[in-house]
């Protein structure tokens, strides 16, 4: 969990003295190096030195953590922690609950006083582990492009809140961020767009750069899921190649937002091929099991109007237009099914018949997200209502383009288990994550300021499993010390008050 920082087991009596603020750092042979890298790092950086755990002297207590398969076995991200008057023991039947373990460490270390000589640590032992496999959180990258630091420096704050799934929105009406060899127009015309003040703004990712993602997110424990918008929000797409739309005209990369009414021609089977090539590329490149393609927000006008997709609508015995969508979205899922992955949607692909395992995504509504999971889908809640964090958080001086305001105190009420959802249908519930969308955010320092505090309430009540509004309440000025501590950007809670 994220606060407090664990369930108490057993409470010891005297304390874990720190001469001098240092410890003998004692990793057992086969653990990653990078544990010892992230423990060294981090509890460096807060002012525990940690020494080389051939240092003799006994004055001197060692942090040794260690793989222990009969360590809450059950739960595969669990960890336990013992901390006595000799030293600190952490443990875990993986790796992932071990990284976890240097998360909750980073916390008890940051509540210690380390300005003097005489450091302490409470004896205690504490076992942890979440209550949902799931808790994402997402980043759109089109409308305004991040930089790869920008993008590790995301992923460090979502591991220091154990966030596991990264959800990058590569692709949409604004911009096509991910290059891809054999369909170079992709960012060469759609990854770029020229603004109202004429100047050309944009950017992408090589295969290089989303190498460089991936390593460091499993550095962290962190999963990156892909998404690849279609078959609507793909005028860069489009603006690339034109022959792909039903209207076949050329087109630009828009520089304003909204729904546009120009989407994939579904209608040909070039169309199909052009996005296997991508989906292929995407299989390839991220090696998670999930790829997300979006499915949300496609008007039908073009569909209506195409002589091809109203011939597809009676060769495949549709019953109309609107079929369209689900029966575009049973093929690509069954396709990235073929690759090995599970497809991802937003909501709106319920409106078809996805295959068995396509994983839905509710953002619309807990109502949409309750329907999937009755009808046997796994889910990811993300109701705009709670998890939508490019929504103004509300008070003084938010600007008004931002359309809807989520207040801190509402993510912290956030459920991810829908209140009426029948037992026997929760296991369909994988976890849910919030989403941050950035037609209005622009830097990476207002990125971070939409973010905090409101993702430490989300990921409280993801591991939780449930709300727990007074505890995150009391601890938020003291994890709000260490975000200072440690450079991040966010919004302090007087603005709540």
């Amino acid at each position: 969990m994220v606060l407090p920082p664990a369930k108490i087991v057993q409470a010891h009596k005297g304390e874990l003295s720190l001469p001098n603020n240092q410890m003998r750092l004692d990793i057992e042979e086969g653990i990653p190096g990078f544990i010892k890298h992230r423990l060294k790092s981090e509890l460096g950086f807060l002012g525990l030195d940690m020494l080389h755990p051939e240092v003799t002297s006994q004055s001197i207590p060692a942090l040794r953590g260690w793989l222990d398969p009969d360590c809450l076995p059950e739960h595969p991200e669990g960890y336990r922690i013992e901390i006595s008057p000799g030293g600190i023991t952490f443990s875990s039947s993986t790796v992932l609950g071990l990284g976890h373990a240097c998360t909750t460490l980073r916390y008890l270390v940051a509540k210690v006083d380390l300005s003097g000589k005489k450091a302490s640590i409470q004896p205690m032992i504490l076992e942890d582990w979440p209550s949902y496999a799931w808790r994402g959180m997402h980043l759109d990258v089109a409308r305004h492009f991040f930089p790869v630091e920008t993008i590790k420096r995301y992923l460090d704050i979502l591991a220091l809140h154990k966030i596991n799934r990264f959800h990058w929105h590569l692709t949409d009406d604004q911009g096509w961020r991910l290059e891809i060899p054999i369909l170079p127009r992709l960012t060469e015309i759609g990854g770029w767009r020229t603004g109202a003040d004429g100047k050309k703004y944009g950017g992408f990712y090589t295969a290089q750069d989303v190498k460089e993602v991936l390593i460091y997110a499993q550095y962290l424990g962190i999963v990156v899921v892909p998404e690849i918008e279609m078959p609507g929000h793909v005028r860069a797409l489009l603006a690339a190649y034109p022959d792909l739309c039903c209207t076949e005209e050329a087109q630009s990369v828009p520089s304003t937002w909204g729904v546009f009414d120009d989407v994939l021609c579904v209608g040909r089977e070039e169309t199909f091929r052009v996005v296997r090539t991508i989906l292929d590329y995407v299989c390839e490149l991220f090696p998670g099991k999930y790829v997300h393609f979006g499915g949300d927000e496609v008007p039908l006008k073009r569909w209506n109007a195409c002589p091809h997709c109203q011939r597809t609508v009676m060769e495949e015995y549709l019953l109309g237009t609107a079929s369209l969508q689900g029966w575009f979205t049973t093929r690509i899922a069954a396709y990235l099914a073929e690759k090995g992955k599970i497809a991802i949607g937003w909501d709106e692909i319920l409106e078809g018949e996805p295959p068995e395992g396509t994983a839905i995504m509710a953002w619309r509504s807990e109502e949409h997200g309750a329907n999937a999971a009755k009808a046997g889908y796994p889910v990811i809640m993300s109701p705009g209502r709670y998890c939508y964090f490019d929504h103004s958080q509300g008070g003084d001086g938010e600007p008004e383009a931002f359309p809807a305001v989520l207040p801190l105190e509402r993510v912290l009420q956030f459920n991810p288990m829908p209140p009426k959802l029948d037992k026997a249908h929760h296991s369909n519930i994988l976890g849910g994550q919030a989403n941050l969308w950035t037609e209005r955010i622009a830097t990476p320092e207002h990125l971070e300021y939409m973010l905090l505090p409101r993702l430490t309430a989300l990921a409280s009540n993801l591991w939780h499993g449930k709300p727990d509004e007074g505890t995150v309440r009391a601890e938020l000025p003291r994890h709000l010390e260490l975000l200072s501590r440690l450079g991040y950007n966010y919004r302090a809670l007087e603005h709540d008050r």
